[in-house]
């Protein structure tokens, strides 16, 4: 029968000082209505110190379930099974039974170590000899409904899973770059919406991403950024644990306080959470309560985009040869009336790199000069004022629709104002004053540049600021990885071969048609075939 703790020095005093183990374990609580694991711990000291009993170590595993169906493992637990089985106490101390195990097979194990050092077991305010028939008995009984509640507990997780997914609601972790709202008087969860200080971070990554960034180049970018907070924050005089606190608020560092990897990285900018969009065992089960991160669908179209350039990856290292290659399946070949097969990446039979007609092979360029050919081409396009207006003239939503009426009305009021201040009355002075003039100048300039920011932005698909309009296109061109290439091209070109007007001809300009975004001939990007 197990001994209340005040009698363990008269039944046993030969074991005296009764050198103990203290541990403490909790499951993930973002309800907050658990025993925390501080708190646990502090029971177990305030009970040791009442009974004289030296703590020797502390062993704590904190969100972290004690079931079968646990999917991290607790190191802490592992390490003290060896120090009791090593002998290093007299008595393990924790607050109830559940704290050390919810899986049968957990508690034979710790059973079996403690029965093999002469370890004693505290719990609930008692104290077990595990060498006892009847104390092993009843420590199995308390394991056996650890476990049944822990089967309980999933299985009410479970149903409520399938009810939010079902409802569209947020369940399991929390996103980052999101916050839970709880009910205040029940506690239950209500919604998840973005926040704020993770959002930038978030954000930022998915435009790095775009961009053609890795994902291990983004958690490099990440680590940066954090040590530069970190080291303006430290300046400030923040403690060393508040600027860790206030890292991972801001996404810098993982929930746990670790450097993001790239792994992770990927998984968040894969994740249709983002744009709202409920996925449940692996399918998406259509809208979530919760807004996308970022309101617009300038965003969404980020996440496409994003999406496609990690399939992209995902493909090239499948040894897909074909993302190994810039203009492989992009080009049509011209040969073919409307039916136009692709054009893909092969060696020809002298083991030189071609582009050829993946149907009849009836033409054949060399890769480099294309490649060379359509990308001085597109960059030249892009740079010029015709990209511009194309976008302007492809993509107007409302707001562009707005912010270009009032451009326009802000561009017809300075050319009245100018031919005004030319004009003179019957007294002599001119109808609008030069100072009115250039004060009428001086407040709508600043207006007129951010509407036609604003025109560019609604205008300009994301892949493409930067380069739409920019006489260094070029430039930015250069940072982005292949596959994000490869997507600005099959947005601003349609690209189609002919054959050589005669064997052996090197002259790409008759050979090569590039219909550009907005002309003639130009195809939206669509499904391409794998031939």
């Amino acid at each position: 029968m197990p001994i209340a703790p005040e009698y363990l020095h008269l039944v046993y005093p030969d074991l005296a000082p009764f050198e103990a183990f203290l541990y403490g374990r909790n499951s993930a609580d973002p309800k907050k209505k658990a025993r925390s694991v501080a708190d646990q711990l502090d029971e177990g000291r305030a009970l040791c110190a009442e009974h004289g009993w030296p703590v020797k170590r502390v062993f704590k595993d904190p969100g972290i379930s004690a079931s079968r169906y646990a999917r991290k493992g607790r190191d802490d637990f592992e390490e003290m099974l060896a120090e009791i089985e090593a002998g290093e106490c007299r008595i393990l101390v924790a607050w109830e039974a559940s704290r050390y195990y919810r899986d049968l097979e957990i508690y034979v194990r710790l059973r079996n170590a403690c029965y093999a050092a002469g370890v004693l077991l505290c719990y609930n305010g008692m104290v077990y000899d595990l060498s006892k028939r009847a104390d092993r008995k009843a420590t199995a009984q308390d394991a056996i409904q650890a476990e049944d509640e822990a089967e309980g507990i999933r299985d009410r997780n479970v149903r409520t899973q399938k009810q939010n997914a079902s409802k569209g609601r947020p369940h399991g972790p929390v996103l980052t770059g999101y916050k839970r709202v709880y009910d205040p008087e029940t506690g239950e969860l209500i919604n998840q919406v973005p926040y704020e200080p993770q959002v930038e971070t978030v954000g930022w990554w998915f435009e790095l991403a775009e961009a053609g960034t890795p994902s291990n180049g983004i958690a490099r970018d990440t680590k940066e950024r954090k040590l530069k907070v970190a080291a303006e924050l430290a300046a400030a005089g923040m403690e060393p644990g508040e600027v860790t606190k206030e890292l991972i608020d801001r996404a810098l560092l993982t929930r746990y306080g670790n450097d993001w990897r790239g792994k992770a990285i990927t998984q968040v900018l894969k994740n249709k959470a983002y744009i709202g969009r409920k996925v449940h065992e692996g399918k998406d089960i259509g809208k979530a309560s919760w807004d996308q991160l970022i309101p617009g669908e300038e965003f969404v179209e980020r996440f496409y985009n994003v999406q496609a350039i990690l399939e992209g990856r995902e493909l090239g290292s499948a040894h897909d040869t074909s993302v190994k290659h810039l203009l492989s399946r992009i080009p049509w070949c011209g040969e073919h009336g409307e039916h136009e097969p692709v054009v893909r990446w092969k060696y020809d039979v002298n083991g030189h790199h071609t582009y050829s007609c993946s149907e009849r092979g009836d033409v054949s360029v060399n890769a480099i000069r294309l490649e060379a050919f359509v990308e001085e081409a597109v960059l030249t396009w892009l740079g010029s004022d015709k990209a511009v207006a194309a976008f302007q003239r492809g993509n107007r939503p409302a707001e562009a629709k707005r912010a270009q009426l009032q451009l326009a009305g802000m561009e017809q009021q300075l050319r009245e104002a100018r031919a005004l201040s030319t004009q003179f009355g019957p007294d002599g002075q001119p109808r609008m004053s030069a100072l009115t003039l250039a004060d009428l100048e001086s407040s709508l300039r600043p207006q007129i540049e951010k509407l036609r920011e604003r025109i560019e932005q609604a205008s300009v698909p994301p892949l493409l600021r930067g380069l739409v309009g920019n006489r260094d296109a070029d430039t930015v061109w250069s940072r982005l990885d292949m596959h994000a290439q490869r997507m600005v091209l099959r947005k601003v070109v349609t690209i189609r071969l002919y054959r050589a007007p005669a064997q052996g001809s090197k002259v790409l300009s008759g050979r090569v048609k590039l219909s550009f975004y907005g002309e003639p001939g130009f195809k939206p990007e669509g499904p391409r075939s794998r031939a």
